[in-house]
């Protein structure tokens, strides 16, 4: 009975460490994207002249999985550490703050007309619309993006002592 227990005990605890690595990484992975795909939306004038439907598409599909991965990774997180779960709740907050503040930027830059985007005829007009969007919504969109970016970065290097301790958890 005893043997029987422990064997139990050692498929969860297998199970929870397999968890927790696969929804860590995931989670990782989408930050990191998608901070980068909105960054470069955030500096990059000619993604306002093009599409901006497929920079949001493009985040917005990431984020639609991100959900489970935070989920996962903040329940598993806090079993460990409250305090890491939280900073995990955090930076998703802020993954999604980012995306947001991106749209609304990505918006205004192309004036009162959201679907004339390249097709406005007047370099300068065309300017005038992304220079205001940049102080509406722009700027405070890079803020976040540079943060976010830090953040990301000095989380997962935190995160690295309990994925070592989950990776030995599954080599047993």
């Amino acid at each position: 009975m005893a043997a029987m227990r422990e064997k139990i005990s050692t498929w969860l605890e297998r199970r929870r460490a397999q968890t927790l690595v696969d929804s860590l990484e995931q989670w990782h992975e989408t930050c990191v994207n998608v901070t980068q795909i909105c960054a470069q939306a955030l500096l990059d004038q000619a993604t306002v002249e093009g599409d901006i439907g497929e920079v949001l598409d493009g985040a917005d599909r990431k984020l639609y999985a991100f959900r489970n991965h935070m989920t996962e990774a903040r329940r598993e997180i806090n079993r460990h550490d409250p305090i890491l779960a939280r900073r995990i709740t955090q930076v998703t907050e802020d993954v999604y703050r980012l995306r947001n503040q991106t749209a609304r930027f990505l918006i205004r830059a192309q004036g009162p007309h959201p679907f004339a985007g390249g097709r406005l005829t007047e370099e300068n007009l065309r300017n005038a619309y992304y220079y205001k969007a940049l102080e509406e919504a722009g700027f405070q969109g890079r803020e976040i993006a540079e943060r976010l970016q830090r953040d990301t970065d000095t989380l997962w290097h935190d995160l690295q002592t309990l994925l070592i301790q989950a990776q030995k958890a599954l080599q047993i």
